[in-house]
């Protein structure tokens, strides 16, 4: 899943992330934090970067 979001589908995964940085909550920030530090999405804004580990976690998750 990382390779998908990596790839920053202009058709798929574009409107998701956009949808899912939109609605980040101070939980999400909590629990996504620490893995910022592993320099994934680099170059990408702090909220992209929650957001892009957000949506696989959860996908996962569901």
């Amino acid at each position: 899943m990382q390779e998908l979001v990596e790839q920053r589908d202009p058709e798929l995964l574009v409107p998701l992330l956009a949808f899912r940085e939109s609605v980040l909550t101070s939980e999400d920030e909590s629990w996504l934090n620490g893995y910022l530090t592993i320099g994934f999405f680099a170059g990408w804004t702090r909220h992209e970067r929650l957001a892009a580990f957000a949506l696989p976690f959860e996908a996962q998750r569901e």
